[in-house]
């Protein structure tokens, strides 16, 4: 298992391998991965880890995503963002390039990215922050997943932590209706 933590700006990793024997610990300035580097030590200290840390960072490696935008999503959508405590101002502009931006409550605009269009479900991620105590406690970025239906987009925005594996979602939910 793998456990992060400690000073602040100091990165901490501890992965136990009771069955080998083995523990590695492994400590870095705030901006490096410390997970990383503790799986690629057990990787070369282990050959059958070193297997199963292949097939894992394949699966999850980064997919390329093509987006083609459809007539129905292209212009301005407004709508709220309801949160567990209130309720924020949310808009979307659409543009025919396909480019998304996004402002949430009285947050600078941001760029929607890693956008996919599956099945009318439109999803991204960007960065801005849910204002809600709760979120506000650690880092994140707002992953959208939005449902086109009738004219509307609903569905949420999660406050995703920014570490990985992700540490915690918090949901909102989100409504949207296509400005004329």
């Amino acid at each position: 298992f793998g456990h992060g933590g400690g000073m602040p700006g100091v990165a901490t990793t501890l992965n136990l391998y009771p069955t080998e024997n083995l523990a590695i610990v492994v400590l870095a300035n705030g901006g490096n991965r410390p997970d990383f580097i503790a799986q690629d030590i057990a990787a070369a200290l282990l050959p059958q880890y070193a297997d199963s840390l292949k097939v894992r960072r394949a699966r999850a490696a980064p997919r390329p995503r093509t987006f083609a935008v459809t007539p129905e999503l292209i212009g301005n959508w407004s709508g709220t963002m309801r949160t567990w405590d209130s309720m924020v101002p949310v808009r979307l502009l659409v543009k025919p390039d396909g480019d998304i931006h996004v402002w949430l409550g009285q947050q600078p605009r941001a760029i929607l990215n890693e956008i996919s269009l599956i099945d009318g479900r439109l999803s991204g991620r960007f960065g801005g922050e849910i204002p809600t105590r709760d979120a506000k406690r650690w880092p994140h970025f707002v992953m959208l997943g939005l449902l086109l239906q009738d004219g509307t987009l609903k569905g949420q925005a999660n406050a995703m932590s920014v570490t990985d594996p992700i540490m915690y979602s918090l949901a909102s939910y989100v409504d949207l209706k296509k400005q004329p």
